[in-house]
């Protein structure tokens, strides 16, 4: 019985001594050409549904021993994911692929395989994604309709910019040219009054000075009349004076009415045609004005009409994306039921998985899967028990007895995958 258990311990199982070697090699930098964990026997596929467009699939594969980040991944199976990165994320123009593009690789794909168990478990895996792209292509939708109206938002804005700014240009422009125009003609409408002004102002002067000296040469006579006569005509004297004053004030007042009207009507008539002027060039500004907001709004109208001819062009493709998803990723039903069926008979944790498991696909083995798994790739499930106290658990993806006895004959043999 020593013996017995000794090479139970001793011996462990062959393909987890092969990982344990390989993972050694890859740690000692022995076995540089190998990229352990990627697209080798002994790995499992991490599916990822992409976070932010929630519209495409990421996927890796991983070795069985990297398992501390595997409920991460959206979807776990077995064996090597069947499209690295590459060719499963990227269209053939280097675009990245979304749900719709990826059914179409993976379709791509199945119908190459020759091996109908190979391609039987890659409709069983599809059946799974199927499941997932259901949950997020209308989530997925909405993305690409934001985008896509984001985008739209964007350029009009960018293009009505420019088309902006070239109106405020030109009414600039504009406004420049009558307000010069406004502002000479002004000036010399000013310049036009003072010089009439300027020949009023010299005729009262003149005016002015000849009654001044018309009363100082009355004066003059008078006084010198008074001379002669000064006892005899010293009333009269003082009347003539009297009287030359009167004149030469009402000639003096005279002249200033005549210089105040014709000033009055000079700034009148100037203020008049200067109002008549502006009054012009306001309406030929509104005008033009009035013609480069109509040039604008029509250029506003342009680039709307040509984005939305465009932006409806990028929209009709989503007008049926979701049934049009939903339909490329779906499988026959029988094949769709059995993932549910197999996950419900887990109990929402951890699972004993009865299928093919790593390169062996032509025997059905017993083993301990996540919660993520692709329950559809399983003939068979139930909940995994084992281990007391966190010693004796099964690792995820090994053949486990605690497995063996719930899925499997009491000989613990599971059998042969049936072909047919």
């Amino acid at each position: 019985m020593q013996t017995a258990l000794l090479l139970v311990v001793v011996l462990p199982c062959v393909r987890c001594v092969r990982h344990e070697d390989a993972m050694v090699k890859a740690m000692l930098g022995e076995d540089k050409k190998e990229d352990w964990g990627e697209r080798t026997a002994g790995s499992y596929c991490c599916y990822n549904v992409d976070s932010l467009s929630r519209g495409r699939f990421t996927v890796v594969s991983k070795g069985y021993v990297n398992t501390d980040d595997i409920m991460k991944c959206d979807i776990v199976a077995d064996n090597p994911c069947p499209l690295d990165s590459e060719r499963f994320e990227k269209n053939s123009d280097g675009s990245d692929a979304f749900f719709l593009d990826q059914a179409k690789i993976w379709d791509a794909t199945t119908d190459r395989i020759d091996d109908k168990l190979v391609k039987d478990g890659m409709e069983k895996v599809k059946a799974v994604l199927h499941t997932h792209v259901k949950n997020h292509v209308g989530a997925f939708e909405a993305y690409q309709t934001k985008k896509i109206d984001d985008d739209y938002k964007k350029l009009v804005d960018e293009r009505t910019k420019s088309a902006e700014q070239v109106y405020q240009e030109e009414k600039a422009r504009i406004e420049k040219i009558y307000s010069d125009s406004s502002a000479e003609y002004e000036t010399k409408n000013k310049a036009d009054i003072q010089s009439a002004i300027g020949e009023v102002t010299n005729t009262l002067t003149s005016k002015t000075a000849d009654a001044t000296k018309a009363n100082a040469e009355s004066n003059v006579k008078s006084q010198a009349a008074a001379d002669e006569v000064i006892k005899a005509a010293q009333a009269k004297l003082i009347e003539d004076m009297r009287q030359s004053e009167e004149a030469a004030s009402h000639a003096i007042q005279e002249a200033t009415d005549v210089y105040n009207s014709a000033t009055n009507k000079l700034t009148e008539d100037a203020s008049a045609e200067l109002q008549k002027f502006v009054q012009g060039e306001q309406n030929q500004l509104e005008n033009e004005t009035e013609a480069a907001l109509d040039t604008r709004k029509k250029a506003f109208e342009e680039v709307v009409a040509q984005e939305k001819e465009t932006r409806d062009v990028k929209l009709a493709p989503i007008a049926n994306l979701v049934a049009h998803t939903t339909g490329n990723w779906s499988v026959a039903s029988d094949v769709s039921a059995m993932y549910d069926t197999n996950k419900d008979k887990c109990g929402g944790g951890d699972c004993c998985c009865l299928g093919t498991l790593g390169e062996d696909s032509r025997t059905y083995q017993a083993y301990k899967v996540p919660k993520n798994f692709a329950f559809s790739t399983c003939k068979d499930t139930a909940p995994y028990s084992g281990g007391v106290f966190g010693l004796g658990t099964c690792q995820y993806f090994r053949h486990c007895k605690s497995c063996i006895k719930k899925l499997c004959n009491d000989q613990g043999h599971c059998g042969s995958v049936p072909l047919g």
